[in-house]
């Protein structure tokens, strides 16, 4: 490449969603120089399939209060149905309200955010690989505008590109890269103008039959609006099919009109480790950030954004952006999130296994109960009582694998849990016994509480 050389920065990021632009403007407002290059026009920076819907109880800690034009309503909580449709779990917490989000309108806000901040966006261009020189020194790529190569060279590189991963692939073995079959879910979501709006929960039916190792989902957007779903684990079935035949049950759908539709990868697994190499960091879809249990990532993405920042902003300081310095935000986000995401990935293996008539069973007979859903999605031990566990027992009877997989469920919870609290601080060697803990706990999790109905979905080549 000719021309003048080529200047630092002090970070530069690829993707400018909602980690990549969390990043940029926290990066910013502590005064480092930060550029964040995007493939996207800027005035369709935002534009992505997903299911829309976001907690509020992270707002304070990210520090967003959204406008108006970022989204389109508000929903209760979620009711969880069963495969026969007979038993509803509602979820309900305390002072939390789901926001349903104008994916658009959300994504310019937070670019806006970044914007105001002092980072400065390069759009339209497509990153082809990072500059490694021993540590990863910034990135290469095609400026579309002008159909140049260009370099962006950087103290430190965050790898926010999504689901592409472009950054992470390109590293190979120094990083996590490992995403097994059960842990890649492909969705179809359809935006429908609805007659009128029936519900003000978001909804999540569960069915193993129509949608293997995932669910169907119908999310109320505002009065109107509807955001329609179905994922399913990648070679199992063709998602838009699964979800054409599932959305006729639905009430009011058939008389609805498409807005949008389209699909998406969502990978769903517990996080990236390790999530950085000397001069990068991974975060966002690129670093496995989303919530394994049901594949939301806008609200955990932003809190590791925010990890991401504060963590190259002291190496920058210290003038160390090696892996050992950049581990901080490692054993921050596993510390936190990252801890409630390992259990929850448990919780999705023990979920994915599950046969249509024993989730039917288990909800109906009180095996799983709603406050146990409950107390799991919010990363709570599940503990029962020797009378409860006696009660359970007495009401399985016919059901013996489920009851035993279920029993063996809460400890291995709690060791997912624990686990992640005790994250190592340093690389160094402590880090490899903490390594071959995890893997033997997947591993476990697979074979002592996975179930057969995935693993039948797959086929016997995939599902062995």
């Amino acid at each position: 490449m000719s021309g003048p050389p080529v200047p630092m920065r002090d970070a530069v990021i690829v993707g400018a969603g909602p980690a990549g632009t969390t990043v940029a403007r926290f990066a910013a407002k502590a005064g480092l120089d930060v550029v964040v290059v995007d493939q996207s026009p800027k005035d369709r920076i935002g534009d992505k399939i997903c299911g829309n819907a976001i907690g509020t109880g992270v707002f304070e800690e990210i520090e967003i209060d959204p406008p108006r034009s970022a989204y389109h309503g508000f929903v209760d909580g979620i009711e969880i149905i069963s495969p026969d449709w007979k038993v509803v779990f509602r979820l309900e917490q305390s002072g939390a309200v789901g926001m349903m989000i104008d994916r658009l309108g959300f994504g310019q806000y937070l670019l806006k955010l970044a914007l105001d901040a002092g980072a400065e966006l390069v759009d339209e261009f497509a990153v082809t690989g990072p500059l490694n020189e021993g540590a990863v020194a910034g990135v290469r790529g095609l400026d579309r505008k002008h159909d140049e190569k260009e370099e962006y060279r950087a103290k430190v590189t965050v790898d926010a590109s999504g689901v592409g991963a472009v950054l992470r692939r390109n590293l190979g073995s120094s990083v996590d890269n490992a995403i097994d079959v059960d842990e890649t879910m492909v969705c179809y979501r359809e935006i429908r103008r609805v007659p009128e709006r029936i519900t003000n929960y978001s909804r999540i039916y569960l069915d193993q039959e129509a949608a293997p190792g995932g669910y169907f989902w119908y999310f109320p957007m505002g009065d109107d609006l509807a955001n329609l779903g179905l994922g399913v684990v990648k070679g199992t079935a063709s998602p838009e099919p699964a979800f054409k035949a599932y959305a006729k049950r639905i009430p009011g759908v058939s008389e609805s009109e498409l807005v949008h539709g389209g699909a998406s990868i969502v990978p769903a697994r517990r996080p990236m480790i390790p999530s950085v190499h000397d001069g990068i960091i991974f975060t966002g879809d690129a670093g496995f950030t989303v919530d394994p249990l049901h594949g939301g990532g806008l609200a955990s993405s932003m809190q590791a954004g925010r990890i991401a920042a504060e963590t190259l902003v002291q190496a920058i300081e210290k003038g160390d952006c090696s892996t050992e310095s950049l581990w901080r935000y490692c054993h921050r986000f596993n510390t936190t999130v990252g801890r409630v995401h390992a259990s929850h990935d448990v919780l999705r293996i023990f979920l994915q296994g599950l046969y249509n008539d024993e989730a039917n069973f288990g909800m109906a007979n009180g095996i799983v109960t709603q406050q146990d859903v409950m107390d799991m999605s919010v990363g709570k031990p599940l503990k029962l009582s020797l009378s409860e566990a006696a009660r359970r027992l007495m009401v399985s009877a016919g059901k013996a694998a489920l009851l035993a997989r279920l029993l063996r469920l809460p400890g291995l919870l709690k060791e997912a849990e624990d686990l992640y609290a005790s994250f190592p601080e340093s690389p160094m060697a402590e880090f490899v016994p903490w390594k071959e803990k995890d893997l033997s706990l997947h591993g476990r999790a697979h074979k002592l509480v996975g179930g057969l109905a995935l693993a039948t979905a797959l086929g016997p080549a995939k599902g062995s």
